[in-house]
């Protein structure tokens, strides 16, 4: 069975043949919904409403996102844009979330990040450019 290429891969794909699709790459991604190895750990308040009848805020989500180890032993995050690429890329079964690009991006802020390792066609993205993506934005 083969599996259909997301946007995202499609994406990707024409901006490592062709730097001039760069752009629509990132535009792309910033509007993908992606897949990060970890976890989510919701926080439990006391549940105590306030003195005032203040209803108390709602419990917190504690994200953990796994990091990997290049060769020279710098962390990068991996990331991916399908979740039989991540299956693809890791030979254990572990958890996983998804979540929007922007939000890995607002997570990981000055982490080098790395979408789709392992796969034939892979991009790393460094913390100023994640930065000034998050920031700037892509131009139409």
């Amino acid at each position: 069975m083969t599996v259909e290429e997301t946007s995202l891969e499609r994406a990707l794909r024409v901006a490592a043949a062709d730097p001039s699709g760069l752009a629509d790459f990132h535009r792309e991604l910033l509007g993908s919904e992606i897949y990060v190895i970890g976890s989510a750990v919701q926080e439990e308040g006391d549940g105590a409403q306030g003195a005032d009848g203040a209803i108390p805020a709602p419990p917190e989500v504690r994200v953990s996102i796994q990091s990997w180890l290049r060769s020279d032993g710098s962390p990068v995050t991996p990331f991916f844009s399908s979740l039989p690429v991540l299956q693809r890329s890791i030979t254990r079964q572990m958890s996983y979330l998804l979540l929007p690009a922007r939000t890995l991006f607002e997570l990981t802020a000055g982490a080098a990040l790395v979408l789709n390792p392992k796969s034939d066609c892979s991009r790393e993205l460094l913390p100023h450019e994640v930065a000034t993506l998050l920031a700037e934005g892509v131009d139409p």
